[in-house]
């Protein structure tokens, strides 16, 4: 029953069930949600545990999220034009796709 949920505490920790786990914040029951803020550095932590609580206790065993930091650029981007009227362009863009493609999606 969400409804006897008083904080969610969201812990890092270095497996989904919690080891050595750190706490980074807690909120309020009503919320679903926190700002981790930017430049955070991660340590060897490898997921974000996140357990509920009420006024009695805090549940044994938490939700989990495996920790991924990645970055990915492409490089050696070339363009070509194709189209000869002025203020128009084109071609085919090209490039190098980064080292790691495994999470990529879409390039925009």
């Amino acid at each position: 029953d969400a409804s006897q949920v008083t904080q969610y505490m969201v812990y890092w920790s270095r497996d989904a069930i919690g080891a050595d786990r750190t706490l980074r914040f807690s909120v309020a029951g009503d919320t679903q949600s926190a700002l981790l803020p930017p430049e955070t550095p991660k340590h060897t932590y490898t997921h974000f545990v996140v357990y509920t609580a009420s006024v009695l206790i805090e549940q044994t065993t938490p939700a989990s999220h495996v920790l991924y930091d990645a970055s990915a650029r492409v490089s050696f981007v070339q363009f070509v034009d194709k189209d000869l009227d002025y203020h128009e362009l084109g071609g085919i863009v090209t490039w190098i796709a980064p080292v790691t493609t495994s999470r990529i999606t879409t390039y925009h």
